[in-house]
């Protein structure tokens, strides 16, 4: 879902280990010698390995990027312990809970993933609504809470400018092993594990 938003950088290793399948899909049939003598088919078969093998490390080489879509400017984050202290790595911080604010109307809140499992099968539990009387004010605290008062704003643009200005200045924060300017920050997931259950 994150490279269809142009975002696959922030999933690197899973991100290239997903181009490393496709390309071995996609890849010509894998040659089969007729035996230990047949010189040519085991030729056939080392190019064939060595072309695997060269367009893998291109692949694991390669350094992603923010793709950019057109119509679509995101931000991808997590959250951190705002008193993680200084010097040591930051905490991260788990919600459970599951909340989509859409344009400031439609909230949907709960313990249900957004996906086909917790909603068909998972005994999970969400509650949906379409006022504006809550939906904004309760997007309008939790910007203001994760953001330390500075990406609360009702205007996207200002919005998106304040929370990169944010993701900007914890990078650099913790770069430096300093505590977190906001518990917001850039989300980075640099394992190579992942499950489907779907």
């Amino acid at each position: 879902m994150l490279a269809s938003l142009g975002r696959a950088e922030t999933i690197p290793a899973i991100t290239k280990l997903r181009m490393i399948k496709e390309m071995k899909s996609e890849a010509p049939v894998r040659p089969r010698p007729d035996g230990p003598n047949d010189r040519a088919g085991q030729r056939k078969l080392d190019e064939w390995q060595a072309e695997i093998d060269r367009k893998t490390k291109e692949i694991e080489d390669t350094k992603l990027e923010l793709e950019p879509v057109t119509g679509l400017k995101i931000h991808v984050c997590s959250l951190v312990a705002f008193d993680s202290p200084a010097g040591e790595p930051w905490m991260p911080v788990y919600i459970h809970s599951k909340l989509m604010i859409v344009d400031d109307v439609y909230t949907t809140h709960g313990s249900a993933n957004i996906n086909t499992r917790s909603m068909m099968v998972d005994s999970e539990l969400n509650i949906c609504h379409e006022h504006p009387e809550f939906s904004q004010p309760l997007r309008r605290r939790l910007w203001d809470l994760h953001t330390k008062g500075r990406g609360m704003q009702d205007d996207p643009k200002e919005a998106f400018a304040a929370w990169q200005e944010i993701i900007k200045r914890n990078k650099e924060s913790r770069d430096n092993k300093l505590k977190p300017d906001a518990p917001l920050v850039e989300f980075l997931y640099a394992e190579t594990s992942m499950t489907d259950f779907d």
